[in-house]
């Protein structure tokens, strides 16, 4: 069974009242967590993250699902057998869910930033080296493509982002990675490498329905 990228940009256009719908269908758990949180907009990404994936579980199983949250605030699905990830940058949030693999999901709205003193410090020397070479009208999708794999390599493997997980050149042998562009958006997804990836695009339609759109990989 392939791994399914759900990738989500239109954050921006939802109610307040639409919001409201979702965080009343969340575990009271995650209405806890989802309070918690200063920002209105870190509050619709973790909203807009879980429903996502309750939908992306009912979706792939025609179940719904329990999705609990872990001490490390990754989402979990016991009992469903399903690995799952989720990422969320500005107005977009990725899902990715797959059975019998370890995932990571990282996804980052493309922004001119100080591209070359970040690789000099998180990127392995090469990395930087290779980066710095390019054309400056390529280096803003050559930096989050490779800060993407990072993040998910890292993800997947539990780790979290430290330091030694950005600087490291090349991910495990046993791992895949996965890129895809967009609009202004970048997603990338570390999965087992015996395993494809199905992306898609969700779009909302009417009150509450969202529509797959299957990407080209």
């Amino acid at each position: 069974m392939p791994v399914s990228v759900l990738i989500f940009t239109e954050l921006h256009e939802l109610s307040s009242a639409r919001l409201q719908r979702w965080w009343h269908a969340l575990s009271p758990q995650d209405q806890q967590r989802a309070d918690v949180f200063r920002s209105e907009r870190r509050r619709a990404q973790f909203i807009v993250g879980r429903h996502l994936l309750a939908h992306a579980v009912h979706h792939r199983l025609g179940d719904s699902p329990s999705i609990v949250t872990a001490a490390s605030g990754a989402p979990e699905l016991p009992g469903a057998q399903l690995c799952c990830s989720i990422a969320h940058s500005e107005r977009g949030v990725a899902i990715a869910l797959g059975r019998g693999t370890a995932l990571g999901v990282d996804l980052e709205w493309r922004r001119l930033r100080r591209f070359q003193v970040l690789a000099a410090h998180y990127f392995h020397p090469r990395e930087a080296e290779e980066l710095v070479s390019l054309p400056e009208h390529q280096q803003a999708e050559a930096f989050y493509r490779l800060w993407t794999r990072k993040e998910a390599v890292a993800k997947a493997a539990g780790t979290g982002i430290t330091l030694a997980t950005l600087v490291a050149a090349d991910p495990p042998s046993d791992m895949a990675l996965y890129t895809q562009l967009v609009d202004d958006f970048v997603v990338s997804v570390a999965c087992g490498n015996t395993f494809t990836v199905e992306w898609h695009r969700l779009c909302l339609r009417g009150e509450d329905e969202l529509i797959h759109t299957p990407l080209a990989s």
